[in-house]
């Protein structure tokens, strides 16, 4: 575990689990690292995917729930895992051997609570406007006359929400810091934030409450405290 991981994410991480106990828990895929492929596997811990999964499964055991509450497990993208997208049905499966009740639900998955419904899927359109992915997402969904409250979407490592007065579509934090891919494409990515979203449902509403943190502070920097201008002069 290095600096950040022990010192940022983690002591974040015991917060969100300990914010229980949860009525139900949705991860929105992309559970792993996988080999860093684009990087040639710089900067991971391990490249043994099984590691990785069975690390993911403890921590997300950690998590407090209700007894019995379900946790759904979305599918991610191919980025971290090339060919083999199942690996985020493997974390699935060590959680429910540590006791937890686990449903893997592929690739996306809508939930009913209060006779509202809410999309979950990990992968959005990239935009460097989150409103023009936000937006798109809402568009389409009445398009095709898909019938719900709400869109919940991962993929981007920040978090966003947009609405049009009847529906809404939110962009889910991540929880990983600044990796190289992220260091060499400058500000586009310079903000990643992590943290959860917590969404409360009644009969006639819902809230969706982030709880996030950016962390640009993960950016070396270095201070020269206050220096004099220094002009060179003819003589």
């Amino acid at each position: 575990m290095n600096g950040f991981q022990r010192n940022v994410l983690l002591p974040k991480w015991k917060r969100m689990c300990s914010e229980g106990p949860y009525d139900f828990v949705v991860v929105n895929g992309d559970l792993v690292d996988g080999l860093n492929y684009k990087e040639r596997g710089m900067g991971m811990w391990t490249h043994s995917l099984d590691l990785q999964a069975e690390n993911a499964a403890h921590l997300l055991n950690c998590i407090s729930v209700q007894p019995e509450a379900p946790i759904y497990v979305i599918g991610g993208t191919v980025y971290h895992v090339e060919a083999n997208p199942g690996i985020d049905q493997v974390v699935a499966e060590k959680l429910a051997a540590l006791g937890k009740n686990v449903k893997y639900c592929g690739l996306e998955q809508i939930l009913e609570i209060e006779k509202q419904k809410f999309h979950f899927s990990h992968w959005v359109s990239d935009s460097i406007y989150d409103g023009t992915s936000l937006s798109k997402e809402i568009l389409m969904s009445k398009k095709h006359d898909i019938k719900v409250t709400g869109m919940f979407r991962g993929h981007r490592h920040h978090y966003g929400f947009y609405s049009d007065g009847f529906r809404f579509a939110a962009m889910l934090p991540a929880w990983k810091g600044r990796d190289a891919y992220v260091q060499k494409r400058g500000m586009r990515y310079a903000t990643t934030q992590i943290g959860w979203v917590t969404l409360t449902v009644g009969k006639e509403y819902w809230n969706v409450q982030p709880t996030v943190w950016n962390i640009d502070d993960a950016i070396p920097t270095v201070s020269l405290g206050k220096k004099k201008e220094t002009f060179a002069k003819e003589k």
